[in-house]
Protein backbone atom coordinates (compact mmCIF):
# COMPACT_ATOMS: atom_id res chain seq x y z
CA UNK A 1 0.00 0.00 0.00
CA UNK A 2 1.46 3.44 -0.88
CA UNK A 3 2.21 6.01 1.62
CA UNK A 4 0.69 8.95 2.35
CA UNK A 5 3.63 10.63 0.73
CA UNK A 6 3.06 8.89 -2.58
CA UNK A 7 -0.53 8.95 -2.49
CA UNK A 8 -0.40 12.65 -2.49
CA UNK A 9 2.49 12.44 -5.11
CA UNK A 10 0.07 10.29 -7.51
CA UNK A 11 -2.95 12.14 -6.55
CA UNK A 12 -1.36 16.27 -7.46
CA UNK A 13 -0.89 16.01 -11.30
CA UNK A 14 -5.06 15.74 -11.07
CA UNK A 15 -5.52 17.77 -8.51
CA UNK A 16 -6.72 21.64 -9.61
CA UNK A 17 -4.35 24.33 -9.21
CA UNK A 18 -5.74 26.24 -7.15
CA UNK A 19 -5.80 23.01 -4.67
CA UNK A 20 -1.91 22.56 -5.43
CA UNK A 21 -1.18 26.20 -4.78
CA UNK A 22 -3.10 26.25 -1.38
CA UNK A 23 -1.17 22.96 -0.60
CA UNK A 24 2.15 24.47 -1.26
CA UNK A 25 1.20 27.69 0.86
CA UNK A 26 0.55 25.36 3.78
CA UNK A 27 3.55 23.38 3.43
CA UNK A 28 5.34 26.65 3.63
CA UNK A 29 3.83 28.48 6.03
CA UNK A 30 4.09 24.95 8.12
CA UNK A 31 7.89 25.07 7.11
CA UNK A 32 8.47 28.54 8.89
CA UNK A 33 6.09 28.76 11.96
CA UNK A 34 7.85 28.13 14.97
CA UNK A 35 7.23 24.70 16.60
CA UNK A 36 5.62 24.68 20.42
CA UNK A 37 8.10 23.70 22.99
CA UNK A 38 7.41 20.83 24.87
CA UNK A 39 7.08 20.96 28.78
CA UNK A 40 10.26 19.24 30.59
CA UNK A 41 9.81 17.35 33.72
CA UNK A 42 12.41 17.43 36.40
CA UNK A 43 14.40 14.26 35.23
CA UNK A 44 15.25 16.06 32.32
CA UNK A 45 18.11 18.23 34.36
CA UNK A 46 21.10 16.60 35.18
CA UNK A 47 22.02 16.76 39.27
CA UNK A 48 24.78 19.52 38.79
CA UNK A 49 22.06 21.91 36.76
CA UNK A 50 19.17 21.05 40.11
CA UNK A 51 22.59 22.45 42.05
CA UNK A 52 22.71 25.61 40.40
CA UNK A 53 21.41 28.33 43.26
CA UNK A 54 23.31 26.19 45.85
CA UNK A 55 26.75 26.83 44.32
CA UNK A 56 28.20 29.82 45.05
CA UNK A 57 26.18 31.08 47.67
CA UNK A 58 27.20 32.73 51.12
CA UNK A 59 25.86 29.86 53.52
CA UNK A 60 29.47 28.62 54.77
CA UNK A 61 30.58 25.27 53.91
CA UNK A 62 30.03 23.54 57.53
CA UNK A 63 26.53 25.24 57.75
CA UNK A 64 25.20 23.40 54.91
CA UNK A 65 24.11 18.88 54.28
CA UNK A 66 27.47 18.14 52.27
CA UNK A 67 27.64 15.23 49.40
CA UNK A 68 28.17 12.48 51.38
CA UNK A 69 25.16 13.61 54.07
CA UNK A 70 23.29 13.92 50.56
CA UNK A 71 24.14 10.46 49.65
CA UNK A 72 23.67 8.48 52.73
CA UNK A 73 20.13 10.14 54.12
CA UNK A 74 18.96 9.53 50.13
CA UNK A 75 17.92 13.67 50.28
CA UNK A 76 17.91 13.60 46.36
CA UNK A 77 14.96 11.14 46.17
CA UNK A 78 13.46 13.15 48.44
CA UNK A 79 13.85 16.18 46.52
CA UNK A 80 12.62 14.52 43.35
CA UNK A 81 9.44 13.61 45.52
CA UNK A 82 9.08 17.64 46.82
CA UNK A 83 9.36 18.28 42.62
CA UNK A 84 7.27 16.10 41.07
CA UNK A 85 5.95 18.66 38.95
CA UNK A 86 8.65 21.44 39.26
CA UNK A 87 10.23 23.03 36.74
CA UNK A 88 14.07 23.76 36.93
CA UNK A 89 13.54 26.70 39.08
CA UNK A 90 11.68 24.93 41.85
CA UNK A 91 13.52 22.24 42.01
CA UNK A 92 16.75 24.68 42.34
CA UNK A 93 14.71 26.61 45.20
CA UNK A 94 14.34 23.17 46.52
CA UNK A 95 17.58 22.00 46.82
CA UNK A 96 19.11 25.21 48.38
CA UNK A 97 16.84 25.03 50.83
CA UNK A 98 17.67 21.30 51.85
CA UNK A 99 21.11 22.36 51.84
CA UNK A 100 21.35 25.23 53.39
CA UNK A 101 18.40 25.59 55.44
CA UNK A 102 16.33 28.21 55.51
CA UNK A 103 17.85 31.44 55.80
CA UNK A 104 15.74 32.91 58.90
CA UNK A 105 12.81 31.67 60.89
CA UNK A 106 10.40 34.31 58.88
CA UNK A 107 11.31 32.45 56.16
CA UNK A 108 10.88 29.06 57.81
CA UNK A 109 7.48 30.25 58.38
CA UNK A 110 5.94 31.70 55.74
CA UNK A 111 4.48 28.13 54.36
CA UNK A 112 2.81 27.92 58.25
CA UNK A 113 1.20 31.51 57.98
CA UNK A 114 -0.44 30.31 54.21
CA UNK A 115 -4.12 28.82 54.96
CA UNK A 116 -3.51 25.41 53.57
CA UNK A 117 -6.80 24.69 52.57
CA UNK A 118 -7.32 27.81 50.69
CA UNK A 119 -3.84 27.58 48.71
CA UNK A 120 -5.08 23.64 47.98
CA UNK A 121 -8.11 24.95 46.27
CA UNK A 122 -6.00 27.75 44.60
CA UNK A 123 -3.53 25.34 43.10
CA UNK A 124 -5.21 25.60 39.46
CA UNK A 125 -4.61 29.48 39.71
CA UNK A 126 -1.06 29.01 39.10
CA UNK A 127 -1.14 25.92 36.94
CA UNK A 128 -0.73 27.65 33.24
CA UNK A 129 2.36 30.00 34.96
CA UNK A 130 3.82 26.43 35.81
CA UNK A 131 3.59 25.66 33.08
CA UNK A 132 5.11 27.82 30.80
CA UNK A 133 8.21 27.49 33.24
CA UNK A 134 8.62 24.17 32.86
CA UNK A 135 9.19 24.72 29.20
CA UNK A 136 12.39 26.03 30.06
CA UNK A 137 14.84 23.20 29.68
CA UNK A 138 18.19 24.42 30.92
CA UNK A 139 20.03 25.83 33.83
CA UNK A 140 21.04 29.47 33.34
CA UNK A 141 22.37 30.18 37.02
CA UNK A 142 26.13 29.90 35.59
CA UNK A 143 25.53 33.58 34.02
CA UNK A 144 22.75 34.93 36.54
CA UNK A 145 24.98 33.80 39.82
CA UNK A 146 28.67 33.22 38.72
CA UNK A 147 29.13 35.59 36.12
CA UNK A 148 29.95 32.84 33.63
CA UNK A 149 28.32 34.94 30.65
CA UNK A 150 28.36 34.17 26.97
CA UNK A 151 31.81 33.60 25.97
CA UNK A 152 32.86 35.73 22.87
CA UNK A 153 36.14 36.39 20.76
CA UNK A 154 37.52 39.83 20.72
CA UNK A 155 36.71 40.11 17.57
CA UNK A 156 32.77 39.49 17.89
CA UNK A 157 32.69 42.93 19.13
CA UNK A 158 32.84 44.54 16.04
CA UNK A 159 31.13 41.85 13.43
CA UNK A 160 28.23 44.87 13.18
CA UNK A 161 30.44 47.04 10.93
CA UNK A 162 31.20 43.89 8.42
CA UNK A 163 27.65 44.04 7.19
CA UNK A 164 28.48 48.31 7.15
CA UNK A 165 31.54 47.46 5.16
CA UNK A 166 30.54 45.43 2.24
CA UNK A 167 27.37 47.53 1.45
CA UNK A 168 29.95 50.42 0.52
CA UNK A 169 32.14 48.02 -1.17
CA UNK A 170 28.88 47.42 -3.11
CA UNK A 171 27.81 50.46 -3.63
CA UNK A 172 31.18 51.33 -4.75
CA UNK A 173 31.07 48.47 -7.22
CA UNK A 174 27.76 49.19 -8.52
CA UNK A 175 28.38 53.03 -8.87
CA UNK A 176 31.26 52.01 -11.15
CA UNK A 177 29.32 49.58 -12.83
CA UNK A 178 31.74 46.64 -12.34
CA UNK A 179 28.77 43.95 -12.31
CA UNK A 180 31.09 41.37 -11.80
CA UNK A 181 33.33 42.02 -8.94
CA UNK A 182 29.69 43.28 -7.46
CA UNK A 183 28.69 39.68 -7.94
CA UNK A 184 31.68 38.10 -6.87
CA UNK A 185 31.94 40.47 -4.03
CA UNK A 186 28.49 39.14 -2.55
CA UNK A 187 28.75 35.86 -3.07
CA UNK A 188 32.39 36.52 -0.56
CA UNK A 189 30.22 38.49 1.53
CA UNK A 190 27.60 35.64 1.92
CA UNK A 191 30.44 33.32 2.42
CA UNK A 192 32.21 35.52 5.57
CA UNK A 193 28.45 35.98 7.08
CA UNK A 194 28.19 31.81 6.92
CA UNK A 195 31.80 31.27 8.54
CA UNK A 196 31.09 33.67 10.99
CA UNK A 197 27.50 32.19 12.04
CA UNK A 198 29.48 28.71 12.20
CA UNK A 199 31.87 30.31 14.24
CA UNK A 200 29.85 31.76 16.84
CA UNK A 201 27.05 29.15 16.96
CA UNK A 202 27.59 27.84 20.42
CA UNK A 203 27.40 31.14 21.79
CA UNK A 204 24.84 32.50 19.56
CA UNK A 205 22.58 29.10 20.41
CA UNK A 206 23.89 29.91 24.43
CA UNK A 207 22.65 33.88 24.49
CA UNK A 208 19.79 32.97 22.65
CA UNK A 209 18.75 30.37 24.96
CA UNK A 210 19.63 32.60 28.46
CA UNK A 211 17.42 35.81 26.90
CA UNK A 212 14.29 32.84 26.21
CA UNK A 213 14.78 32.21 29.55
CA UNK A 214 15.33 34.93 31.49
CA UNK A 215 11.94 36.90 29.25
CA UNK A 216 10.15 33.59 30.50
CA UNK A 217 11.20 33.96 34.27
CA UNK A 218 10.13 37.82 34.20
CA UNK A 219 6.83 37.20 32.59
CA UNK A 220 5.93 34.82 35.12
CA UNK A 221 7.07 36.51 38.00
CA UNK A 222 4.59 39.82 36.22
CA UNK A 223 2.08 36.67 35.76
CA UNK A 224 2.38 35.49 39.72
CA UNK A 225 2.19 39.11 41.29
CA UNK A 226 -0.85 39.74 39.25
CA UNK A 227 -3.03 36.93 40.48
CA UNK A 228 -1.78 37.06 43.66
CA UNK A 229 -3.06 40.33 44.15
CA UNK A 230 -6.37 38.86 43.11
CA UNK A 231 -6.36 36.14 45.60
CA UNK A 232 -4.22 34.10 47.31
CA UNK A 233 -1.98 31.60 45.83
CA UNK A 234 0.24 28.63 46.82
CA UNK A 235 2.67 31.44 45.69
CA UNK A 236 1.74 34.00 47.57
CA UNK A 237 3.99 33.23 50.45
CA UNK A 238 7.29 34.21 48.10
CA UNK A 239 8.29 37.80 49.32
CA UNK A 240 7.70 40.10 46.22
CA UNK A 241 10.88 42.60 46.04
CA UNK A 242 10.65 44.04 42.43
CA UNK A 243 7.58 46.06 41.87
CA UNK A 244 5.71 45.57 38.32
CA UNK A 245 7.14 48.35 36.91
CA UNK A 246 10.47 47.01 37.13
CA UNK A 247 9.41 43.27 35.77
CA UNK A 248 8.12 44.95 32.89
CA UNK A 249 11.42 47.19 32.26
CA UNK A 250 12.91 44.05 32.39
CA UNK A 251 11.29 41.88 29.95
CA UNK A 252 11.70 44.58 27.16
CA UNK A 253 15.13 44.69 27.75
CA UNK A 254 15.23 40.48 26.62
CA UNK A 255 12.04 40.40 24.74
CA UNK A 256 12.62 39.29 21.18
CA UNK A 257 12.46 41.93 18.20
CA UNK A 258 9.37 41.78 15.73
CA UNK A 259 11.93 40.23 12.86
CA UNK A 260 13.16 37.62 15.39
CA UNK A 261 9.39 36.68 16.17
CA UNK A 262 9.26 36.44 12.64
CA UNK A 263 11.07 33.15 11.35
CA UNK A 264 11.39 33.92 7.40
CA UNK A 265 12.60 37.91 8.21
CA UNK A 266 14.72 36.48 11.17
CA UNK A 267 16.59 33.91 9.00
CA UNK A 268 17.34 37.09 6.11
CA UNK A 269 18.36 39.38 8.84
CA UNK A 270 21.05 36.71 10.17
CA UNK A 271 22.36 35.88 6.83
CA UNK A 272 22.31 39.23 5.42
CA UNK A 273 22.82 41.34 8.09
CA UNK A 274 24.39 38.67 11.51
CA UNK A 275 21.88 40.45 13.27
CA UNK A 276 22.18 38.05 16.30
CA UNK A 277 26.44 37.79 15.94
CA UNK A 278 25.85 41.69 16.39
CA UNK A 279 23.41 42.12 19.00
CA UNK A 280 24.91 39.46 21.34
CA UNK A 281 27.83 41.23 22.81
CA UNK A 282 25.03 44.04 23.73
CA UNK A 283 22.66 41.55 24.91
CA UNK A 284 25.49 40.34 27.67
CA UNK A 285 26.58 44.05 28.38
CA UNK A 286 22.39 44.60 29.16
CA UNK A 287 22.38 41.24 31.44
CA UNK A 288 25.45 42.43 33.55
CA UNK A 289 24.01 46.31 33.61
CA UNK A 290 20.62 44.86 34.93
CA UNK A 291 22.28 41.59 36.83
CA UNK A 292 20.65 42.35 40.20
CA UNK A 293 17.13 42.83 38.51
CA UNK A 294 17.51 39.44 37.08
CA UNK A 295 18.31 37.79 40.12
CA UNK A 296 15.71 38.84 42.06
CA UNK A 297 12.86 38.33 39.80
CA UNK A 298 14.93 34.68 39.21
CA UNK A 299 14.72 34.43 43.25
CA UNK A 300 11.12 35.42 43.37
CA UNK A 301 9.92 33.24 40.58
CA UNK A 302 11.66 30.21 42.13
CA UNK A 303 10.48 30.56 45.31
CA UNK A 304 6.85 31.08 44.18
CA UNK A 305 6.45 28.23 42.62
CA UNK A 306 8.33 26.02 45.46
CA UNK A 307 5.75 27.02 47.61
CA UNK A 308 3.15 25.47 45.19
CA UNK A 309 5.44 22.11 44.89
CA UNK A 310 4.99 21.77 49.02
CA UNK A 311 1.61 22.68 48.99
CA UNK A 312 0.74 20.10 46.08
CA UNK A 313 3.31 17.56 48.81
CA UNK A 314 1.54 18.45 51.67
CA UNK A 315 -1.63 17.90 50.55
CA UNK A 316 -0.93 13.99 49.64
CA UNK A 317 0.31 13.57 52.65
CA UNK A 318 -1.32 11.94 55.90
CA UNK A 319 1.12 12.59 58.55
CA UNK A 320 3.04 16.07 59.17
CA UNK A 321 3.38 18.55 61.58
CA UNK A 322 4.72 21.99 61.79
CA UNK A 323 8.51 21.83 63.75
CA UNK A 324 9.11 23.61 66.75
CA UNK A 325 12.97 24.77 67.07
CA UNK A 326 14.50 22.71 69.77
CA UNK A 327 17.99 23.58 71.25
CA UNK A 328 21.27 22.18 69.72
CA UNK A 329 21.12 18.95 72.19
CA UNK A 330 17.83 18.15 71.92
CA UNK A 331 15.27 15.87 70.13
CA UNK A 332 11.69 15.23 70.23
CA UNK A 333 9.82 13.32 67.57
CA UNK A 334 6.30 11.73 67.82
CA UNK A 335 5.14 8.94 65.22
CA UNK A 336 7.97 10.16 63.04
CA UNK A 337 8.37 8.45 59.52
CA UNK A 338 10.39 8.39 56.24
CA UNK A 339 8.56 9.76 53.68
CA UNK A 340 10.37 7.57 51.46
CA UNK A 341 8.39 4.92 52.52
CA UNK A 342 5.11 3.60 51.62
CA UNK A 343 3.38 2.16 54.99
CA UNK A 344 6.71 3.42 56.54
CA UNK A 345 6.24 2.28 60.62
CA UNK A 346 5.74 5.55 62.71
CA UNK A 347 8.30 5.49 65.66
CA UNK A 348 8.90 8.25 68.21
CA UNK A 349 12.41 9.35 70.13
CA UNK A 350 12.73 12.30 72.55
CA UNK A 351 16.78 12.69 73.77
CA UNK A 352 17.59 15.51 75.94
CA UNK A 353 21.22 16.76 76.31
CA UNK A 354 22.52 12.91 75.56
CA UNK A 355 22.03 11.32 71.88
CA UNK A 356 21.36 7.99 71.30
CA UNK A 357 23.03 4.23 70.77
CA UNK A 358 20.60 2.26 68.80
CA UNK A 359 20.84 -1.08 68.38
CA UNK A 360 18.20 -4.09 66.85
CA UNK A 361 18.57 -7.32 65.12
CA UNK A 362 19.75 -7.61 61.41
CA UNK A 363 16.98 -6.36 58.96
CA UNK A 364 14.86 -4.57 61.74
CA UNK A 365 15.18 -1.25 60.76
CA UNK A 366 18.06 0.67 62.59
CA UNK A 367 19.43 2.31 59.57
CA UNK A 368 15.98 3.21 58.15
CA UNK A 369 15.33 4.72 61.57
CA UNK A 370 18.50 7.13 61.28
CA UNK A 371 17.19 8.35 57.87
CA UNK A 372 14.21 9.15 59.08
CA UNK A 373 15.63 11.34 61.76
CA UNK A 374 17.95 12.58 59.74
CA UNK A 375 15.19 13.84 57.07
CA UNK A 376 13.01 14.71 59.30
CA UNK A 377 15.65 17.34 60.53
CA UNK A 378 16.88 18.04 57.34
CA UNK A 379 12.89 19.62 56.11
CA UNK A 380 12.21 20.55 59.34
CA UNK A 381 14.96 23.05 58.93
CA UNK A 382 14.72 23.75 55.20
CA UNK A 383 10.75 24.24 55.40
CA UNK A 384 9.31 23.98 59.02
CA UNK A 385 7.41 20.48 58.94
CA UNK A 386 8.31 17.41 59.97
CA UNK A 387 6.66 13.93 58.81
CA UNK A 388 5.55 13.22 62.33
CA UNK A 389 2.53 14.28 64.60
CA UNK A 390 4.66 16.63 66.77
CA UNK A 391 8.20 17.57 66.46
CA UNK A 392 10.77 19.26 68.31
CA UNK A 393 13.83 19.11 66.77
CA UNK A 394 17.49 21.49 66.47
CA UNK A 395 17.56 23.68 63.24
CA UNK A 396 21.58 21.85 62.83
CA UNK A 397 23.32 20.95 59.80
CA UNK A 398 22.85 17.85 59.80
CA UNK A 399 26.27 15.09 59.40
CA UNK A 400 26.26 11.36 58.63
CA UNK A 401 28.84 8.20 58.16
CA UNK A 402 26.81 5.94 57.14
CA UNK A 403 27.75 4.56 52.82
CA UNK A 404 31.33 4.47 52.54
CA UNK A 405 32.56 3.23 49.98
CA UNK A 406 36.17 1.88 48.82
CA UNK A 407 37.75 3.14 45.35
CA UNK A 408 39.85 1.51 42.85
CA UNK A 409 40.24 4.76 40.74
CA UNK A 410 41.66 6.66 43.86
CA UNK A 411 43.42 3.85 45.17
CA UNK A 412 41.70 4.05 48.42
CA UNK A 413 39.81 1.15 50.65
CA UNK A 414 36.75 1.00 52.67
CA UNK A 415 38.92 1.40 55.36
CA UNK A 416 40.47 4.56 54.43
CA UNK A 417 37.22 5.96 53.00
CA UNK A 418 36.12 5.37 56.66
CA UNK A 419 38.90 7.21 58.25
CA UNK A 420 39.00 9.91 55.39
CA UNK A 421 35.17 10.64 56.59
CA UNK A 422 35.59 10.93 60.01
CA UNK A 423 38.36 13.22 59.55
CA UNK A 424 35.71 15.60 57.83
CA UNK A 425 33.16 14.78 60.95
CA UNK A 426 35.86 15.48 63.40
CA UNK A 427 36.95 18.81 62.13
CA UNK A 428 33.14 20.11 62.05
CA UNK A 429 33.45 18.95 65.57
CA UNK A 430 36.22 20.87 66.15
CA UNK A 431 35.12 24.08 64.32
CA UNK A 432 32.35 24.25 66.69
CA UNK A 433 29.57 24.15 64.27
CA UNK A 434 25.98 23.28 65.78
CA UNK A 435 25.76 19.88 64.12
CA UNK A 436 23.76 16.90 64.47
CA UNK A 437 25.78 13.64 63.69
CA UNK A 438 24.17 10.42 62.48
CA UNK A 439 26.74 7.24 62.38
CA UNK A 440 26.05 3.58 61.27
CA UNK A 441 28.58 1.06 61.82
CA UNK A 442 31.54 3.26 61.76
CA UNK A 443 34.87 1.38 60.58
CA UNK A 444 33.12 -2.17 59.71
CA UNK A 445 35.87 -2.25 57.31
CA UNK A 446 38.45 -3.27 59.99
CA UNK A 447 38.74 -5.70 62.65
CA UNK A 448 36.78 -6.19 65.44
CA UNK A 449 39.20 -5.12 68.52
CA UNK A 450 40.47 -1.74 66.51
CA UNK A 451 37.17 -1.23 64.85
CA UNK A 452 35.38 -1.03 68.31
CA UNK A 453 38.02 1.38 69.47
CA UNK A 454 37.86 3.81 66.77
CA UNK A 455 34.54 4.23 67.12
CA UNK A 456 34.36 4.84 70.52
CA UNK A 457 37.09 7.14 70.27
CA UNK A 458 35.43 9.42 67.39
CA UNK A 459 31.81 8.96 68.64
CA UNK A 460 32.93 9.84 72.42
CA UNK A 461 34.52 13.17 70.96
CA UNK A 462 31.44 14.26 68.48
CA UNK A 463 29.23 13.65 71.58
CA UNK A 464 30.73 15.46 73.97
CA UNK A 465 30.25 18.39 71.51
CA UNK A 466 26.87 17.71 69.37
CA UNK A 467 24.34 15.44 69.46
CA UNK A 468 24.83 12.18 68.18
CA UNK A 469 22.90 9.07 67.23
CA UNK A 470 24.99 5.92 66.33
CA UNK A 471 24.00 2.53 65.39
CA UNK A 472 26.35 -0.34 65.45
CA UNK A 473 26.18 -3.83 65.87
CA UNK A 474 29.15 -3.91 68.30
CA UNK A 475 26.84 -3.99 71.12
CA UNK A 476 29.80 -3.77 73.34
CA UNK A 477 29.82 0.48 72.02
CA UNK A 478 26.78 0.70 74.18
CA UNK A 479 28.30 0.08 77.64
CA UNK A 480 31.22 2.07 76.48
CA UNK A 481 29.73 5.07 75.26
CA UNK A 482 26.29 5.34 77.77
CA UNK A 483 27.98 8.40 79.58
CA UNK A 484 27.25 9.87 76.30
CA UNK A 485 24.70 8.20 74.67
CA UNK A 486 21.39 6.54 75.89
CA UNK A 487 20.93 3.07 74.98
CA UNK A 488 17.74 2.42 72.99
CA UNK A 489 16.67 -0.72 70.84
CA UNK A 490 14.66 -1.28 67.85
CA UNK A 491 11.99 -4.35 68.57
CA UNK A 492 9.56 -6.01 66.47
CA UNK A 493 6.52 -7.45 68.44
CA UNK A 494 6.29 -10.99 68.01
CA UNK A 495 2.26 -10.95 68.09
CA UNK A 496 1.57 -7.95 65.89
CA UNK A 497 4.83 -7.40 63.93
CA UNK A 498 4.68 -3.79 64.68
CA UNK A 499 8.21 -1.94 65.52
CA UNK A 500 8.71 0.34 68.92
CA UNK A 501 11.99 1.76 70.14
CA UNK A 502 12.62 0.55 74.02
CA UNK A 503 15.17 1.33 75.68
CA UNK A 504 18.12 -0.26 76.73
CA UNK A 505 20.38 -2.54 74.44
CA UNK A 506 20.43 -5.40 72.09
CA UNK A 507 20.08 -8.63 74.68
CA UNK A 508 19.02 -11.15 71.83
CA UNK A 509 21.29 -11.35 68.67
CA UNK A 510 19.98 -12.85 65.25
CA UNK A 511 22.89 -13.26 63.44
CA UNK A 512 23.44 -16.66 63.74
CA UNK A 513 19.92 -17.79 63.48
CA UNK A 514 19.79 -16.03 59.94
CA UNK A 515 22.67 -18.45 58.95
CA UNK A 516 19.96 -21.45 59.19
CA UNK A 517 18.09 -19.48 56.27
CA UNK A 518 21.08 -20.89 54.31
CA UNK A 519 22.06 -24.46 53.68
CA UNK A 520 25.23 -24.77 56.32
CA UNK A 521 26.28 -27.78 57.48
CA UNK A 522 24.91 -28.24 61.61
CA UNK A 523 28.72 -28.58 62.60
CA UNK A 524 29.24 -25.26 61.24
CA UNK A 525 26.20 -23.57 62.89
CA UNK A 526 26.94 -25.65 66.16
CA UNK A 527 30.66 -23.70 66.11
CA UNK A 528 28.92 -20.76 65.17
CA UNK A 529 26.80 -20.59 68.53
CA UNK A 530 29.78 -21.88 70.71
CA UNK A 531 32.22 -19.36 69.82
CA UNK A 532 29.84 -16.55 70.04
CA UNK A 533 28.41 -17.26 73.65
CA UNK A 534 31.97 -17.40 74.52
CA UNK A 535 33.03 -14.10 72.78
CA UNK A 536 29.62 -12.23 74.05
CA UNK A 537 30.35 -13.13 77.53
CA UNK A 538 33.99 -12.35 77.34
CA UNK A 539 33.30 -8.56 76.11
CA UNK A 540 29.89 -7.97 76.84
CA UNK A 541 30.22 -5.92 80.68
CA UNK A 542 33.70 -4.00 80.47
CA UNK A 543 34.05 -2.58 83.94
CA UNK A 544 36.86 -0.48 83.06
CA UNK A 545 37.86 1.28 79.89
CA UNK A 546 40.91 3.55 80.02
CA UNK A 547 40.92 6.39 77.42
CA UNK A 548 37.06 6.85 76.99
CA UNK A 549 36.24 9.62 79.78
CA UNK A 550 33.73 8.70 81.82
CA UNK A 551 32.38 12.48 82.16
Amino acid sequence: MPGLAQQSAVAAPNEEPAGRLRRFATRLFDSVRPRAPSPVGPEWFTDEEVAGLSHGGSTPENAQVDDATWRDLQVRSLLRALGKSASILALQSLHHRLRAGASSASERSRLQAMDLEMARRELTAVAPIRRQLRLIDGDVTPALFRGQFVALPAWARHVRLIPLAELAVLAVLASLGAWAWLVTMAVASLCVHASIQITLQPALTHGRKLRQTLWTVVTAGLALQEVNRNRPTPASAAPATLSPATLRRLRRLVSPTWWERTPGVHDYAELLALHSCAKLAGDMAVLRAHLAGFQEAYRFVAECEMNACLVEHLSALDTYCWAEQADAADLDLHDAVNPLLAGAQPLSITLHERGAFITGQNGVGKSTLLRTIGLNVIVARAFGFSYASAARVPFVTVWSSIQNEDSLEHARSLYMAELARAERLLQVARAGEPALFILDEMFRATNHVEAVAAAAAVTDYLASRSLVLASSHNAVLGPLLQHRLVPFQVARSEASGALALLPGNLAQTNGIDMMQVYDMPDEVLSTARTVAAWYAAYVAAPDHVPGVSRS
